[in-house]
């Protein structure tokens, strides 16, 4: 299971190739799960900074992109 957690699958996956329940594998990685602090960091910053979605509003016949934040 440590394994696949560390390579980043889906928590869904890991239960199905185990053959346990989802909540057995969440409370198996909440409890021995011990992750490396750079996985720790990137997590952070992935929810740190705004996603820029861009949005087109149209003005006349002319389409302006706008950034949604």
């Amino acid at each position: 299971m440590a394994v696949l957690a560390l390579a980043h699958r889906p928590l869904p996956i890991i239960a199905k190739v185990v053959g346990w329940e989802l909540s057995t594998v969440v409370a198996m990685a909440q409890r021995y799960g011990h992750f490396p602090e750079e996985d720790m960091r990137s997590a952070v910053e992935a929810i740190s900074t705004p996603p820029t979605v861009p949005c087109e509003v149209r003005c006349g016949s002319e389409a302006k992109p706008t950034i949604v934040q």
